[in-house]
């Protein structure tokens, strides 16, 4: 099955500043980082009931070199990435919205 990938506006505006934040600290750090959030965003569009379900229907796919936990949910044939969360942030933190 094929599904379509849909990213919400805070996802967007969550990479833009980690991405910032990983550059700052160290040129390139941040295109590391964002590659490595891509492949991770592959690994679920091949197979996104592999991943833990977090709350309700949302799940959690974990980077691998960074500390970033990736919240979406499947409806019909898309994927809904909601959010890309540092794992040592409160998880109350994160949200559907």
């Amino acid at each position: 099955m094929i599904f379509k990938i849909v990213f919400r506006a805070r996802f967007s505006k969550q990479m833009l500043s980690c991405y910032s934040w990983y550059e700052e600290k160290q040129i390139g750090l941040g295109e590391d980082f964002l590659q490595n959030v891509e492949m991770c965003i592959n690994s679920i569009s091949q197979n996104p009931f592999l991943f833990q379900i977090k709350y309700k229907n949302v799940r959690m796919a974990l980077t691998e070199r960074f500390p970033y936990g990736i919240f979406y949910f499947v409806e019909n044939n898309k994927i809904i990435v909601l959010s890309i969360f540092h794992l040592s942030r409160n998880p109350k933190l994160w949200s559907l919205k």
